[in-house]
């Protein structure tokens, strides 16, 4: 998180993301398959194929 401060009352809190230019579609299998879904389940949960989400979790190299 980072904190902006305009001078004009309290600041304000961004939320910073961990992996900057990765793609939304990206970061919700990582953010799925961190969770504990199965490939197969976050497939189905997207509505895209297990090969995609394979595909993405092999491009960032999770195992």
């Amino acid at each position: 998180m980072t904190v902006a401060e305009d001078g004009d009352g309290p600041p304000e809190v961004r939320s910073v993301s961990p992996l900057p230019g990765l793609p939304d579609r990206d970061r919700c299998i990582l953010e799925r398959y961190q969770a504990g879904a199965s490939k197969r389940g976050i497939a189905r949960e997207l509505g895209i194929s297990d090969g995609t989400v394979r595909n993405v979790l092999n491009r960032l190299a999770v195992e």
